[in-house]
């Protein structure tokens, strides 16, 4: 099983970036390498929690991927967390947790902590050489959306590292 985990700052609130990665079907609007994001089924958890599955296809055509992952994934506006969890198709094993931070300039610290496992260690190989990487891009990539959605905040505009 592979561990990644980081905090990175961003220069918008706690609520609005949760609001942000919450939204998972425009993720094909900015997320690198996310083709297609779809929600097939949401429910009420009671206390503002809502419980989704939804699915993400993803393609990278350099290395001939192309892979739909299907979630359960637990919103917690009040508790800002974010919980993903899956064992379908390619996905052996996939925990996911984002915690969204206010810290007292105004900006936010997100905490993003995975634990994975691809069901062919092909895969997995890929998946491991290119994460860090990977999540970096997509963790600009979401800093990006929140400028064009919040407008800018050159001041805290440093870009997000893993």
């Amino acid at each position: 099983m592979r561990n990644f985990h980081t905090t990175y700052r961003m220069p918008y609130g706690a609520d609005e970036m949760f609001a942000l990665a919450a939204d998972i079907e425009t993720y094909p609007e900015f997320v690198p390498l996310c083709e297609k994001a779809t929600v097939h089924s949401r429910s009420d958890e009671g206390e503002g929690r809502e419980f989704l599955e939804a699915s993400l296809v993803v393609g990278y055509a350099q290395l001939g991927i192309h892979e739909t992952f299907v979630s359960d994934v637990t919103l917690d506006p009040a508790g800002r967390h974010i919980h993903v969890f899956s064992n379908k198709g390619p996905v052996k094993h996939l925990e996911t947790n984002w915690y969204f931070h206010d810290l007292d300039d105004g900006s936010s610290e997100i905490e993003f902590a995975v634990t994975y496992r691809m069901r062919h260690m092909p895969l997995q190989l890929v998946v491991g050489m290119m994460f860090e990487k990977a999540f970096e891009k997509i963790a600009n990539a979401f800093r990006a959306r929140a400028n064009a959605l919040y407008g800018e905040h050159p001041e805290l505009g440093q870009e997000a590292t893993a």
